[in-house]
């Protein structure tokens, strides 16, 4: 099953969640949309075209940005995309008990 979203802070991205044991689930970002709404928030102005940034008004601003994506806890983000694509999730999860983590590498 594939969910598509384009989420406020991450932008566009989807979950799959393999409907067969082991039930994997790969979850895609971009990170050049992330970087889109931070320079958008920020008020840095900037050219894209597709997924290439042609220019952007202030260069350590945006790699500052950049530095900041990589202090995300993966797991709580992962784990709140996952289980907002198929809220079932957590009844399943259910009896392996609390503190099971979807892992990510």
């Amino acid at each position: 099953m594939y969910h598509y979203f384009n989420d406020p802070v991450f932008g566009f991205g989807h979950v799959r969640i393999q409907s067969w044991a082991p039930f994997n689930i790969f979850i895609c970002l971009n990170g050049r949309h992330w970087l889109e709404r931070q320079l958008q928030k920020q008020g840095i102005d900037y050219v894209k075209d597709g997924n290439c940034f042609v220019r952007i008004e202030d260069i350590a601003a945006a790699q500052v940005l950049l530095h900041e994506q990589l202090k995300t806890d993966w797991a709580k983000l992962l784990n709140g995309l996952a289980l907002g694509s198929c809220p079932a999730l957590s009844q399943i999860l259910r009896p392996l008990g609390t503190g099971v983590l979807l892992v990510c590498g």
